[in-house]
């Protein structure tokens, strides 16, 4: 387990945040406001073709594959590095998925409910219409925040998409396992067979990950 966190779990980690949409606060535990990415993968990837065959240029260049560009906050950049890592490395090996997808509404009535043309949604899988809205009322920070995730989400149903709104709650380490297996059920996905040793590095990220009070940089 100390070789795949520093090597790979933490840089995916690192990379989501320059390429994310949110800043910390001075002393790295929560997320305090927005901003416009650092960079994005794109923009790294191409910095690392000049430094091919250094070693450390290798290891994120292996980390990028399983990075998101515009995540928004911690929460989701945990869901983002956890799902988007496969099997071996300890993660969910969900399908390809974009963070804060644009969904262009398709009912004239939906958009004037909401007064936009498109919603944002947290995490949309790639060909499908699949997603995943992260909806704890702590993470949202005031009520207008969290009526908001929850308007957003049942326009998406209206128009058509699947959601899953996951909860704070659903992310606790003794039923994280049960969480993941209604998405994939929910979504149609295959379960994977997961080996013994495969599980317990799921468990070793995932506690990491959520681990309450971490400093995250």
């Amino acid at each position: 387990m100390a070789g795949i966190l520093p090597s790979v779990c933490q840089l995916v980690e690192v990379v989501n945040l320059l390429c994310g949409q949110y800043y910390l606060s001075p002393d790295g535990k929560d997320r305090v406001g927005t901003r416009k990415p650092l960079t994005l993968r794109a923009a790294i990837r191409s910095y690392l073709t000049h430094m091919s065959g250094r070693r450390w240029a290798n290891r994120l260049n292996r980390a990028l594959a399983f990075s998101h560009d515009l995540v928004a906050s911690p929460p989701e950049n945990f869901i983002a590095t956890e799902f988007g890592l496969p099997l071996q490395l300890g993660g969910r090996g969900f399908p390809e998925f974009e963070c804060n997808r644009r969904y262009d509404l398709k009912d004239s009535r939906l958009s004037r409910a909401i007064g936009k043309k498109y919603l944002v949604e947290d995490v949309g899988f790639v060909g499908s219409k699949n997603c995943i809205e992260w909806d704890s009322y702590e993470e949202h920070m005031d009520k207008q925040a969290y009526d908001w995730t929850q308007k957003r989400a049942n326009l998406l149903r209206a128009d058509g998409v699947q959601v899953f709104s996951l909860t704070f709650g659903q992310v606790v380490d003794d039923v994280f396992d049960d969480t993941v297996w209604a998405i994939e059920e929910q979504f149609r996905f295959l379960h994977p067979t997961v080996s013994k040793a495969e599980r317990l590095l799921q468990h070793q990220v995932h506690s990491f990950l959520f681990r309450p009070g971490r400093r995250l940089f």
